[in-house]
């Protein structure tokens, strides 16, 4: 589905805010992660656009990851006022977390303590590069 508008982006995010809730609440954490791998990585895509950095084959959430860190050690970049390199380096951790788990569950080499610690960390970055991104946003606007 193509969005067409903000109003469409911002329906479209209760919606997977109301799924990834009620994941969560009724255990099905490997659907919560799918979700905040999504949310996360399109947070980092809108402060790409944002800072007007982001490029098609910009594609992956560590090629996102990697050019949001490069625009925020630029000594022109506002982004450090709104985002820290720890939450960028906590959701670089996580992913290394959901990589392993997802390459782990062909293998049942898994267990759900472990997808359960993943889903709720998850829930967390995707609130803080949330509160972030929105933050960025209007701060470039506000220029």
């Amino acid at each position: 589905m193509l969005m067409n508008s903000n109003k469409e982006k911002y329906e479209n995010y209760k919606i997977l805010f109301s799924r990834l809730n009620k994941a969560l609440k009724n255990e099905f954490y490997l659907e919560a992660i799918f979700i905040e791998y999504a949310l996360i990585e399109d947070r980092l895509k809108s402060i790409l656009i944002s800072a007007n950095r982001f490029k098609p084959n910009l594609m992956s959430l560590s090629r996102k990851m990697s050019e949001v860190k490069r625009y925020h050690q630029l000594k022109t970049s506002s982004l450090s006022h709104c985002l820290t390199l720890e939450i960028l380096d906590l959701i670089k951790l996580w992913s290394l977390k959901r990589n392993q788990l997802i390459h782990a569950l062909a293998a049942n080499n898994f267990d759900d303590d472990t997808i359960k610690e993943i889903a709720t960390e998850g829930i967390e970055l995707v609130r803080q590069i949330s509160k972030s991104a929105q933050k960025f946003k209007s701060k470039i606007e506000n220029l």
